[in-house]
């Protein structure tokens, strides 16, 4: 299993971050933020969409449930 991330492991990451963001190009930081938007508007999606599907799921069981007859 991974280890715990201390606060000296945390700031060597954030600093590699940092350093390898700024190498970028200009154009090369907008392509990079605009994959990480699209991203993250995929995975909003996605979850709106699950939360959809279980409400109609939720919804249809419990109509199935009160036309239920024995």
């Amino acid at each position: 299993m991974a280890d715990k991330m201390t606060a000296a492991n945390r700031s060597e990451l954030e600093k590699g971050l940092v350093s390898m963001f700024l190498r970028l190009s200009p154009e090369e930081r907008l392509k990079a933020n605009d994959n990480a938007v699209r991203g993250i508007l995929e995975l909003r999606n996605a979850y709106q969409m699950l939360v959809e599907l279980n409400a109609h799921d939720n919804e249809s069981v419990t109509r199935e449930d009160e036309n239920f007859v024995l």
